[in-house]
């Protein structure tokens, strides 16, 4: 998975490093039990992530990450993930998406939810300068501003969600 996102590259956003080394750790979490959905030829194509808590199950599945080389990828591991699946519920944060998917998980039957608090499941970043920022500066971090959500490649697997 780390060959796979190594070789997408970045798009600029402000990203977790997903390496080796942070994958072994993040996949390891207690908690939760994890399911990887993959297409490969000669080389990993796309993956995708599915999480259930261990203890509170009845939370239900979230897709925590997913990387395809192409929309099409993308999507045939959704449907693979839903076909194989069955699930009552899936989760997916749409917020960081390409907005190419935002169609297809329509016509999958995906629907927009909220949980009534205005925080509650939305991925949500603090930022406070650590130096002296002029009343009003928008801090700026390699070109990108920090408080605008468009700036960072936010996943539920970067959150405590996953």
């Amino acid at each position: 998975m780390a060959d796979a996102v190594a070789q997408l590259g970045r798009d600029g956003r402000l990203r977790h490093v997903r390496d080796e080394t942070y994958l072994l750790w993040r996949y390891r979490d207690p908690l939760h039990e994890y399911r990887f959905l993959v297409q490969e030829t000669d080389r990993l194509r796309g993956y995708l992530v599915l999480q259930a808590h261990r203890a509170e199950p009845e939370r239900g599945i979230r897709i925590v990450d997913w990387e395809a080389t192409t929309p099409e990828t993308r999507m045939d591991l959704l449907r693979a993930a839903l076909e194989w699946g069955r699930f009552a519920d899936l989760i997916v944060w749409t917020a960081t998406l390409p907005s190419e998917a935002e169609g297809p998980l329509t016509a999958l039957g995906f629907v927009p939810t909220s949980s009534g608090s205005p925080l509650r499941g939305v991925a949500t970043t603090m930022i406070r300068p650590a130096g002296r920022a002029p009343a009003g500066a928008d801090p700026i971090l390699e070109g990108r501003r920090l408080l605008d959500p468009a700036s960072w490649d936010m996943r539920m697997i970067y959150s405590m969600a996953g």
